[in-house]
């Protein structure tokens, strides 16, 4: 095809908040004669017209939202909310001044071309000319993206690499990512170290990271990103990897640090926001826990999202830990809030138990702390009568030793704490989720190697929640309650979950490989409940 003819069936996206850019750039892309060419005032208009029809080239100003790196924090919320699709052409225009914020954003997704500097229409006609050779290279692989054929995107790439030698660092990348989204995360990490060996790539010094820390490499996890971000002060990411290795080596004020510079780079991360929130609470940082939330609900409003029932319910924890420690008089303001926070939102969320529930032990709480315990008590007793009616996801724990703590004389507060603490009360059904059990099944795998066996076998009855055909974490939570009861003595709730663990670990046809396995723990759990009935008849 003839070039003056590449453009005529090609739709364009310009997004720009600076309507003298919007319109140059409308007046430079109508040069080339598109099919269609659509403008976009703001990231969240762009997302929702991409939304609805993806186009082959969308051109995009790199400060939206009051960011320096607006443009490619768009790029990464299309791709994963899964509505980008890799075919299209995503340019960035950027100043040399911010072309290092940039950079520091584009760790993980990058844009397929980066124009700096101003250009004319001329320029622009031949930037595109070129983008759009090098992306026809790409295509077979990007399609294969596009319709989630991962291995065979893999197996493209890797007949290119070497074979086109100026594609090789792309297809590396490419083969890179879809390998970590495959969870395949030995050959990600040998293919990150063949790019560092030839050179230092910012983006495969991360990757690297990220595969050290998924494979339980937590030392090497640390020096990694550390070395990314002495040179790359803006790698947003590489904070958020690098605290969450931190977390695991147990060294929380460092990740804590770390996660404070990553908001100063970029207050409006949500991720980075949630994981900094955690740690602060962690650490008593009530002050840093509210701001957290505060800024999270902000930015969830501001892009259009709800706010999940986990970030509501925070907010209002942090209110009431504020209002605690700041005392009745300098308290008043937090206190205020948060009447206004519950009022509002228990009329909005009525029909949510997961938020409905944790904010009426907040109010218990609240007439506790004025000295209202019978008010409280009657809260704490309706909480308890819904949990009976809902199943099968634990209430979280720490809402319910809150509210034992603040009313430790009551027979309401310990009942809950009690229940929740051996998995009886419960608010929501969970929806299967394999790689979250994974996920709980690992610290949980950690957490009994250190010996913390209490909070081990907590890991793998959640873990056990979200995969119930995991037979590995059936024999994990089996293998940690009989060594509990070793520790601690048997008690008839944990003989009764080894019993169940039993039952449906031999239901599994996966348990046929871990037959033996599964026989010496039965065999275990039969000693411990001979030993007591021996016990009792004597």
């Amino acid at each position: 095809m003839q070039r003056h003819k590449w453009y005529t069936n090609k739709r364009f996206l310009v997004v720009s908040e600076v309507s003298d850019f919007r319109l140059l750039l409308q007046q430079q892309v109508s040069t080339v004669g598109p099919r269609e060419l659509v403008l976009a005032k703001s990231a969240l208009e762009a997302y929702d017209s991409y939304q609805q029809q993806a186009f082959d080239f969308v051109i995009c100003d790199n400060f939206l939202d009051a960011n320096a790196a607006g443009a490619q924090k768009l790029l990464q919320r299309l791709i994963e909310h899964g509505h980008y699709r890799f075919r299209s052409s995503f340019v960035i225009c950027c100043p040399q001044r911010h072309l290092d914020r940039l950079k520091g954003h584009s760790l993980i997704y990058s844009a397929d071309d980066v124009w700096v500097g101003a250009f004319n229409k001329d320029e622009l006609r031949q930037r595109l000319d070129n983008l759009i050779v090098r992306k026809a290279a790409l295509k077979s692989i990007e399609e294969a993206l596009d319709f989630g054929h991962l291995t065979r995107a893999i197996e493209l790439a890797q007949e290119k690499v070497g074979r086109v030698p100026k594609l090789t660092s792309s297809c590396l990348r490419i083969m890179a990512r879809t390998l970590l989204q495959q969870a395949n995360y030995q050959q990600a990490l040998q293919v990150y170290q063949r790019v560092l060996a030839a050179s230092e790539q910012h983006w495969a010094l991360l990757g690297q990271g990220i595969c050290q820390l998924e494979l339980g490499l937590y030392l090497d996890t640390v020096e990694t990103l550390e070395r990314l971000l002495q040179r790359q002060h803006d790698g947003v990411a590489a904070y958020l990897y690098l605290a969450e290795a931190l977390t695991n080596l147990g060294e929380y004020r460092r990740a804590y640090e770390w996660l404070q510079r990553a908001v100063e780079i970029d207050p409006s991360a949500i991720a980075i926001q949630r994981k900094l929130a955690k740690l602060a609470l962690q650490l008593d940082d009530m002050q840093c826990f509210a701001q957290c939330y505060r800024r999270i609900i902000v930015d969830s409003q501001r892009l259009n999202e709800d706010s999940s029932p986990e970030d509501m319910v925070n907010y209002a924890r942090a209110l009431f830990a504020m209002f605690v420690q700041s005392g009745p008089v300098k308290g008043q303001r937090f206190l205020s809030e948060l009447n206004d926070v519950l009022r509002t939102q228990q009329r909005r969320f009525a029909d949510n138990p997961q938020i409905i529930l944790p904010y009426q032990l907040i109010q218990a709480r609240m007439l506790a702390h004025s000295k209202a315990e019978q008010q409280a008590t009657q809260l704490i007793d309706s909480v308890i009568s819904a949990c009976m009616d809902i199943e099968p996801e634990l209430l979280l724990r720490e809402e319910a030793e809150l509210t034992v703590n603040a009313l430790p004389q009551s027979v309401s507060a310990q009942q809950l704490h009690q229940q929740v603490n051996a998995g009886i009360s419960v608010l929501r059904p969970v929806v299967p989720d394999a790689e979250k059990g994974h996920q709980l099944n690992r610290e949980g795998m950690q957490l009994f190697e250190q010996q913390q066996l209490r909070a081990a076998r907590q890991r793998f009855i959640d873990a056990f929640r979200y995969a119930p055909d995991n037979v590995s974490i059936a024999l994990n939570l089996l293998q940690t309650l009989l060594k509990l009861m070793e520790h601690e003595g048997r008690n008839d709730d944990d003989i009764e979950r080894c019993r169940r663990c039993v039952l449906t670990a031999q239901n599994l046809t996966a348990a046929d490989n871990r037959r033996h396995h599964l026989d010496v723990l039965q065999v275990k759990l039969n000693e411990l409940r001979y030993r007591r009935l021996s016990k009792e008849s004597a």
